[in-house]
């Protein structure tokens, strides 16, 4: 899985207190990532 990485890093910043703009990006990373595995690719 690709996002598995997104996740590791996320937990690991949560871990060390990182600052709340840091996890934001990393949620919203992630978020975009699986958005973009889900969805079905269209071929017109």
């Amino acid at each position: 899985m690709k996002s598995f990485n997104g996740y590791r890093t996320l937990s690991k910043a949560l871990e060390s207190n990182e600052n709340e703009e840091t996890i934001k990006i990393l949620i919203i990373m992630i978020a975009n990532n699986t958005q973009r595995e889900q969805t079905p690719q269209k071929s017109n």
